[in-house]
């Protein structure tokens, strides 16, 4: 995301601007909710991807408690969106010809005051500035401060956005229409509308995000990054490969939340 907001404000101010992306598929489908904010809707309006069809609006917050009834209940109008939607509406901003997919960074190299890009299979690209935008796991950064490694913030987070149609009718008259919020010892758990897939703001076609945060120590963490098939991840593990160990768990302490 960083990286198409960087080429996109380049391109307003008269740069040439190419996008190297590693996947080797367009990006979809990818991570679920987003709060918007006044200054990302700024941007997004100064970037020239505008804020057309963003999401879906709600007018109020809440918060409820163990057994779903609310117990705070405050006004506060905001768009929330999605990866996918924000995603695309600054992808749109590149043209098709600067979008480059399976381009894996490999190495870079100062040739006088230009830059030498090398990826995966031979590619080289000679450019004027090379913008690292690559992610927690970013090559680039990994190549220029090999030193700067990421901190573990002490908690972990179950997250996930199942389809309006599947939610109890009471989910959806309840909490669904909110910002809503459940707030046990040592947990958070948020939840709100997004659009559904391919942007569908349709009533009975849109999801519900839901994020529910966790502390604990970075021995909990690694071995819940533990997948099904006995891998170890780094930092997070692929939902198909979650161990069904932990499926029932999460599910259950959804349910006490009257998330699902």
């Amino acid at each position: 995301m960083s990286g198409l907001f960087a080429a996109a404000f380049l391109r307003k101010i008269g740069w040439d601007v190419d996008v190297y992306e590693r996947s080797p598929v367009e990006l979809v489908g990818r991570g679920a909710g987003i709060t918007t904010h006044p200054e990302l809707l700024e941007a997004l309006e100064l970037s020239g991807a505008g804020t057309r069809d963003l999401g879906i609006t709600v007018e109020r917050r809440i918060a409820i408690d163990r057994k779903g009834r609310v117990i705070a209940d405050k006004p506060f109008p905001q768009i929330l969106t999605s990866w996918d939607r924000l995603q695309r509406l600054l992808r749109e901003t590149v043209p098709a010809k600067n979008y480059h997919l399976g381009c894996n960074f490999e190495r870079l190299e100062q040739d006088g005051s230009e830059v030498v890009v090398h990826f995966t299979g031979g590619r080289r690209e000679r450019a004027d500035l090379l913008i690292g935008a690559d992610g927690i796991r970013s090559g680039v950064r990994g190549a220029l401060a090999p030193q700067v490694q990421p901190i573990y913030a002490g908690y972990y987070i179950w997250r996930g956005a199942p389809n309006e149609a599947d939610l109890a009718p009471a989910t959806i008259a309840s909490i669904f229409p909110c910002f809503t919020f459940y707030l046990p010892e040592r947990q958070q758990v948020i939840g709100y509308p997004i659009a559904g897939l391919d942007n569908d703001l349709t009533p009975g076609h849109r999801r519900y995000n839901f994020i529910w945060y966790r502390v604990g120590d970075a021995q909990t963490l690694k071995e819940m990054c533990v997948d099904e098939n006995g891998r170890q991840h780094e930092y997070s593990v692929p939902p198909p490969l979650i161990r069904k160990a932990f499926v029932p768990v999460a599910v259950m302490g959804l349910m006490l939340t009257g998330v699902v």
